[in-house]
């Protein structure tokens, strides 16, 4: 198995972060999903690399 490192940031409106993310050329990589924690998107740049962000409950 790869090893890999995820990297999460968390943003204060996941809605503008996925917009703009898409605009600047990212691409969902896993669609929305709640979790204990928030909900989160995972994104994949145009170089290839996989990214998370997400919004804590909360927040």
């Amino acid at each position: 198995m790869r090893e890999r490192l995820t990297t999460f940031f968390a943003v204060a409106d996941l809605d503008a972060t996925i917009a703009r993310a898409r605009e600047l050329g990212a691409a969902v990589y896993i669609p929305r999903m709640d979790s204990p924690k928030g909900t989160f998107v995972a994104f994949q740049d145009p170089q290839g690399a996989h990214f998370y962000v997400i919004q804590l409950n909360g927040e």
